[in-house]
């Protein structure tokens, strides 16, 4: 045992005796592979990657959108909106055009075909992570990787794209707030049309309604006129044992309206043409009026108008559907990276050295 552990001391001494003894091709090696490693670590084209990891909104920043929850006009949860950014992210048409616009794919000589080509490689390349808590198919997170060859372009592509995506949202959403107040507001508007032409319609009812009942009153009482009857008449009749009784004309048995005496019929007639207001006497008019006077002050189209305005929605810088960081959207260089090349090119510097060592030596043998 003594003597193994003997050789291997002897091996080990041995071995840096010789790699000594050539320590001048060694460090020659070494040196020039330093050298090519620095070069190519200056002029390899370099790659960077942004990566930003996007959270849903905490409930205290959903909170602000409560109140339009409240008032039915903004059905969604803080996992919906943040859903519903992460496609208007992904949407392919605003990241090809982020990607023109922030230089990330280079235009250089390529035809129109080939930088559209390009720009579609570009866009598929971007690569959307979930992350999903296992036992559950709702992502907690989404991460956005992207990789180019200019880190100012590629950060303004990531910074680019996450604003975008929110502005398209927002402009979304509050056209669709808007929109469903404004569908309140005719539906209003249509029903309070309906009521007034029905109201309009029963007051015409109401008006040929009078104008026939003083035509009637006019033929009757001109007939009552006719045969000089001025009030209305008592009939005698005799009862079963020859007593005489008296019927009045108006005592609410059906007769002729002329029996009640032209005096009578003239006066109701006048009353009726004297009758500038013939809405009393329409049915349910008040009825009507009234459901027009809440319909007409119906705050509820300008509230949630006002709730928009009062909301993130209202302000394209408070406007928020996710939670990320605009920091994170830096670009970072992944290659070369000095850390790896210069320790590796020292490696095989040496290796090489060693190798020619060797080679030098059994050639010499």
């Amino acid at each position: 045992m003594e003597q193994r552990d003997h050789s291997d001391e002897i091996g080990i001494a041995e071995i840096i005796k010789f790699i000594w003894s050539g320590k001048v091709l060694i460090a020659g090696a070494m040196a020039a592979a330093l050298v090519v490693g620095v070069l190519l670590y200056l002029f390899l084209p370099r790659t960077y990657i942004s990566t930003v990891e996007i959270t849903p909104l905490p409930q205290s920043q959903f909170a602000d959108y409560v109140a339009l929850s409240e008032e039915k006009v903004f059905p969604y949860t803080a996992a919906m909106l943040f859903s519903d950014y992460i496609a208007s992210l992904r949407d392919f048409d605003l990241l090809a055009r982020i990607a023109t616009e922030t230089g990330v794919v280079k235009r250089d000589d390529l035809s129109e075909g080939e930088f559209a080509e390009e720009v579609r490689k570009f866009v598929e390349s971007v690569d959307f992570k979930k992350e999903v808590p296992a036992g559950s198919q709702v992502p907690t997170a989404v991460s956005m990787k992207a990789s180019g060859k200019d880190l100012n372009a590629l950060t303004a592509f990531s910074s680019g794209a996450l604003t975008q995506a929110w502005k398209n949202m927002r402009q979304d959403l509050s056209t669709e707030i808007r929109d469903r107040a404004n569908s309140i507001a005719e539906k209003d508007s249509l029903e309070i049309a309906t009521l007034k032409v029905e109201i309009e319609a029963a007051r015409r009812r109401e008006e040929s309604a009078r104008n026939d009942k003083i035509a009637e009153l006019s033929e009757q009482a001109k007939i009552a006129r006719s045969l000089g009857i001025e009030k209305p008449l008592e009939m005698r009749i005799l009862d079963a044992e020859g007593t005489r009784g008296s019927l009045q004309i108006n005592s609410g048995q059906e007769q002729k309206p002329y029996l009640r005496g032209f005096a009578a019929l003239e006066l109701e007639a006048k009353t009726l043409q004297g009758r500038k207001d013939n809405d009393p006497f329409v049915t349910d008019l008040r009825k009507l009026q009234q459901r027009v006077a809440i319909l007409e002050s119906n705050p509820r189209p300008g509230k949630i108008l006002s709730l928009l305005k009062a909301s993130p929605l209202g302000d394209s810088n408070t406007a928020k559907f996710a939670r990320y960081s605009f920091s994170a959207a830096s670009a970072y260089k992944t290659f070369p990276r000095a850390s790896i090349f210069i320790p590796t090119s020292l490696l095989i510097g040496f290796v090489l050295g060693l190798g020619i060592l060797v080679v030098r030596v059994a050639s010499t043998r």
